[in-house]
Parts: structure tokens; C-alpha cells; sequence
């Protein structure tokens, strides 16, 4: 949790609820008052690092409490001001009478969350995605992952390039006992040196998490490394990551049996985000807000047109591929909602720049196979409207092989069983 201290004034109790449930969501200590008077009593009791007032009060306004903050305590905390009856003329007067910013209702996250980072720009980002949605696999990670951060059995979570594996590795992290100490990552690209200094030091002792990963593609000799020191059992908590489960990693040769044996105790999966994409109107706001309050990129929607185009794409690239399109399309700094071309031409140019290209060079040779073949057979299937024969014809693939191929990739051809 951040030691940054947030104060939110405002006399309605829903809004005071909200903001202080999408700043906590943050890592923030949060307190709230209702009015005036119950806002000097916490800034009597603590100064707050950061003061968002309601600007229409009743019986005291919050430009009086303005004033006398800035009188008495010269500066010593920054203040927000809103309204949802704002005007030019009153924003301008506020700020001149020494408010830091203004912020007009309804306030969105991505609104509030730009505001509060701009205002204390020492805070850490927020590097956890949530992961969004009301599907049952959505409803399913997160009930995982708050079962597994009571749990100090060594982690294995395995998926696809891009669904986010080390994301919810920081999650259970921030949700478990050890939420106040060092996340420690060591990635294949560390050097020897890292690793050793590291073990060294016992991997931060037994209240810090370690995450591994894509552990399978360090070498061997730092696999035996890493597993001589997890047998010793000095470090709290070990999340380790790759793109299969560790038999699967051990058959394969590119996991050692030792570290197999140890992360085979408790395994989680995360789906690709074309097995839920119902989700995908809520994840697509996440990444917006996320983006937004972390990198200062300026809002934009989604038409209607947009959206539906999306729920259709089939996302090989999985969350990294939204994250990126999101990303490509708020850079754009444009003011009108994206269109369903708009947002089209963005995945293609995204699918041929070098960002889709090193997202597939990240990938094992097999899975990165998988994507190509994936995006290769999909894109067909659409030229051929769906028409099994001609798409083996188009590819040069035996059709009953081709069956298979589109099975095991996950492809969805929208055929039935005649018994279905």
C-alpha cells in the first residue's frame, strides 16, 4: 500500500464511496468527510498528502476551505477541486486562489486516477491488472487468486504469450500478507551475476515473493541454481511462469526434473482471451483507465461499432494485444470516440510492426508456430466464409488433419454435431 495519504471531501456519500473504493483499488489510504468541518478535523488529526474538495457544500463551500488551507498550512499538501457545476470562470478562480487542479463531474477513473498521479508523481504506478469481467473464468482467477495468496506453496501459472501470467503473479502478490515487501523478478535476460547475488542473500528472506519468469528458458546450470536454493526453503514465497505446466516443460527437456518435482505441487492456468471473450468490453475499459492514470495518455471510447468489431477479433496475442492497441490508439490524441475502421487498421498495423513481431520472437518456437498457424488459418476461414473444403484447399491441408489442426489451435468454425 502507498504511504501517500488522499482526503476526499464531498457532502454526497456515494461519490465519496466511489472515489474512495477506486483510490484504495490503488493502493491508497483513503479517508473521507462529508462536509467542511469534518475536513479540518482529519487534517487537524494528519496532514494528508493530497486534498480532492467539493467545490458546492452546504453551509460551508469548499473555496472557504481553500482559503484556509492555504493560509495556514502554505502549501503543504496539494488540492483538487470539483464540481459538477463547473464553469471556466470557476476553475480559473480556484486555481488562482492556490488549488493544484480541477476536476469537473462525473468524474471517470481514468479522469481521477490521471489526476491523483499528476498530483503525487512519486507514488509507484500500479502495475497489477485487474483481471476485469463477469465471466466464470473471470470470476474464477480472481477467487484464485485471493485463495492463493494465503498460501505459501511454491506457484506455477502457466498460459499463452500475453494472458498475463506475470500481472496476476504481482496480484497474488499485493493480495497476500507479504502485499508490504519486495516483489523480486528475475527474467531470463538476468545475468548470472543477478542470479547469484540474489541466492547470495537468500532471495530476500521469508517475507518476500519471488517471481520467476518464463523460467523453462533460463539455462540450465541457473535452473540448478535456483533449484538448490528453493530446496533450502529461504525465501517466502516462489511464483514461477511459462507458456506450459511444468510435466509438460520436464517431458520437453527444457525444465529440470528438481524444479518440475517443486512447482508441480500447486499449478494454475490462465486462459487465452479468445476463451472468454465476453469479457472483452471490460477489459478494453481497464486497459484504457490503466493507461490513462499510468502513462498520462488522454481518453478515448469506443463506438458501438468498435466495440462489436472487437468482441469478433480473435486476439492471438491475447491481453499484450489489447494492451497495445489500446496504447497505439490513445496515442493518437484524437477527441471522437474510435471507430470500427479505426480500431481495424490499428490491429493490422500492430499485427505488422515489429511490436507484434517481437511478441512472437518472445514466444518458444512451438507457440510462436501456434499463433502464426492460428492467424494464418483464421484470416482464411474468414476469405473463404467459413467453408471447410475450400479452406484446406486454400492451405494445402489434408481436411481431416485440418480438423484436428483447427481443434487443437482452439479455432471455432461454428460447426455442431448433428446430435447437438
Amino acid at each position: 500500500m502507498s504511504d501517500n495519504h488522499i482526503l476526499v471531501v464531498d457532502d454526497e456519500p456515494d461519490i465519496r464511496a466511489l472515489v474512495k473504493d477506486i483510490l484504495e483499488d490503488e493502493g491508497y489510504q483513503v479517508t473521507t468527510a462529508k462536509d467542511a468541518s469534518d475536513a479540518r478535523k482529519h487534517i487537524k488529526a494528519a496532514l494528508p498528502s493530497l486534498v480532492l474538495l467539493d467545490i458546492w457544500m452546504p453551509n460551508e463551500d469548499g473555496i472557504s476551505l481553500l482559503k484556509e488551507c492555504k493560509r495556514n498550512f502554505n502549501n503543504k499538501f496539494p488540492i483538487v477541486m470539483m464540481s459538477g457545476h463547473g464553469t471556466i470562470e470557476t476553475a480559473v478562480e480556484s486555481t488562482r486562489l492556490g488549488a493544484a487542479a480541477f476536476l469537473e463531474k462525473p468524474l471517470t477513473t481514468a479522469k481521477l486516477l490521471k489526476a491523483v498521479k499528476h498530483m503525487l508523481p512519486n507514488t509507484p504506478a500500479s502495475t497489477v491488472r485487474t483481471f476485469a469481467g463477469s465471466s466464470e473464468i473471470a470470476l474464477r482467477l480472481r477467487e484464485q487468486a485471493e485463495n492463493l495468496a494465503k498460501s505459501d506453496t511454491p506457484l506455477f501459472i502457466y498460459g499463452e504469450t500475453g494472458t498475463g501470467k506475470g500481472n496476476f503473479a504481482e496480484y497474488i502478490h499485493l493480495l497476500s500478507k507479504r502485499e508490504q515487501q519486495n516483489l523480486i523478478t528475475l527474467t531470463p535476460t538476468s545475468t548470472v551475476d543477478d542470479l547469484s547475488a540474489y541466492i547470495a542473500n537468500g532471495f530476500g528472506g521469508d517475507d518476500t515473493t519471488l517471481l520467476l519468469r518464463d523460467i523453462a528458458t533460463m539455462s540450465m546450470q541457473e535452473q540448478k541454481a535456483i533449484a538448490e536454493m528453493l530446496s533450502k526453503k529461504t525465501t517466502g514465497r516462489v511464483i514461477a511462469t511459462g507458456d506450459r505446466n511444468p510435466a509438460q516443460l520436464e517431458r520437453d527437456g527444457t525444465l529440470i526434473k528438481p524444479l518440475a518435482r517443486i512447482f508441480e505441487q500447486e499449478v494454475l492456468y490462465i486462459p487465452p482471451l479468445r476463451e472468454h471473450i465476453e469479457d472483452i468490453l471490460e477489459l478494453l475499459n481497464t486497459c484504457i483507465d490503466y493507461n490513462c492514470a499510468n502513462k498520462m495518455l488522454n481518453y478515448r471510447g469506443f463506438s458501438i461499432p468498435a466495440q462489436n468489431y472487437l468482441r469478433h477479433h480473435a486476439w492471438p496475442g491475447n491481453m499484450k494485444e489489447l494492451d497495445d492497441l489500446v496504447v497505439y490508439l490513445l496515442q493518437q490524441n484524437k477527441e471522437e470516440a474510435v471507430s470500427a475502421n479505426e480500431a481495424r487498421l490499428a490491429l493490422k498495423k500492430i499485427r505488422s510492426s515489429d511490436t507484434h513481431l517481437d511478441l512472437l520472437l518472445q514466444k518458444p518456437l512451438r507457440e510462436a508456430r501456434d499463433a502464426f498457424e492460428r492467424i494464418y488459418l483464421e484470416q482464411l476461414l474468414r476469405v473463404v466464409g467459413g467453408n471447410i473444403s475450400k479452406l484446406a484447399s486454400r492451405a494445402g491441408i489434408e481436411r481431416t488433419h485440418l480438423y484436428r489442426k483447427l481443434k487443437s489451435l482452439g479455432i471455432n468454425t461454428g460447426i455442431r454435431k448433428k446430435n447437438q
